[in-house]
């Protein structure tokens, strides 16, 4: 059965004309007060926008500046790490035995350590940090740590008896972080090399590695450590205790972590990663979410190929160590 609708019960409101000119007359009014008050305080509307719409934290970006390959005619040869002290750049230069130093323009200084058969002499070195004044290269292929003046003296060598294959190294304080990869260890020492604390061992559980090399430490004294051939970064409390693991396929992961390699934090608490076979360096916040992903640059000046190592300077400076062109890529955080 079917049933009309009555149309007398029905109320259709109609818009009109002198309505709309209203409608238009109330919107002009008040976007002309709008423009008015801002022409009186001298503000723009871009500017008054931001002052009622709250501020996003800008996703860091890249500008690259320069490249360092060595001085003419003795380049590099595939370096693993970069630190900045002093505004002088030291490179492990890992093939060629030695450590290179060049200024904050990037030109060539001074060499330390190389191959022979004398006291100082490098094998392979992978990492540095310094204390003291003195510069402390953690020689994975010599199996050490050895120490410098920053003008080249050797001094010595540091925890000796506990070190077999130290491959990365975080100087924070009086306090050493390294991590060994003979024994798969984190080791935190004092500055005589006594032991305060040690955790890890071989393994794919949480707490363990599998050719972990980058460590660093963030202002709270948390720990991290790049878990290489666990396409994995671990994160730990000052204490050493398991705090997250961040992987490629987690929810807002920054992604690489394919051997991931450096490890370094920024003033803002990023965590910037170098991952070797994404040809890339991720950033993350502190929490572990993705903030981008950098790989290919504008040209193939700018762009990674096969990253080993990161290190973010006092400046925001960001020094990306390559394997793959056996270089030092230089860029400004922004």
């Amino acid at each position: 059965m079917e049933t009309k609708l009555d149309a007398d019960k029905i109320t259709k409101k109609r818009i009109t004309k002198s309505q709309v000119l209203n409608i238009v007359l109330i919107t002009v009014i008040i976007i002309g007060a709008v423009f008015g008050y801002l022409y009186y305080k001298k503000t723009n509307i871009v500017t008054a926008v931001r002052q009622v719409v709250p501020a996003v934290d800008p996703v860091p970006r890249l500008e690259y500046q320069f490249s360092i390959y060595g001085p003419t005619a003795d380049f590099l040869n595939n370096p693993q790490a970069t630190i900045v002290w002093d505004n002088n750049i030291y490179v492990a230069d890992t093939v060629n035995s030695r450590v290179m130093v060049f200024d904050y323009t990037g030109s060539f200084v001074r060499q330390i350590g190389g191959r022979g058969d004398f006291p100082g002499a490098m094998v392979g070195p992978t990492d540095m940090g310094v204390y003291n004044n003195n510069l402390y290269v953690a020689d994975y292929e010599l199996g050490k740590v050895s120490i410098y003046s920053l003008n080249g003296e050797f001094i010595g060598y540091f925890a000796e008896d506990t070190l077999k294959g130290p491959s990365g190294i975080k100087i924070v304080g009086d306090t050493f972080y390294i991590f060994d990869s003979i024994s798969q260890k984190v080791f935190i020492l004092d500055t005589t090399g006594k032991v305060l604390n040690s955790f890890g061992g071989k393994g794919s559980e949480p707490g363990q590695f599998y050719y972990a090399k980058g460590i660093t430490v963030d202002e709270a004294g948390n720990i991290y450590v790049a878990d290489s051939n666990n396409f994995r970064l671990q994160v730990f409390t000052p204490d050493g205790k398991e705090k997250a693991v961040w992987k490629s396929d987690q929810p807002d992961n920054a992604g690489g972590y394919t051997i991931p390699r450096g490890v370094a934090i920024d003033k803002q608490g990023n965590v910037w990663t170098a991952n070797l076979l994404a040809s890339g360096v991720s950033v993350t916040d502190s929490s572990g979410k993705r903030l981008a992903l950098f790989t290919q640059g504008e040209s193939a000046e700018d762009s990674m190929v096969l990253p080993t190592g990161v290190f973010v300077d006092e400046n925001n400076r960001l020094y990306v160590t390559e394997l793959g062109k056996s270089r030092i890529l230089i860029y400004d955080i922004r």
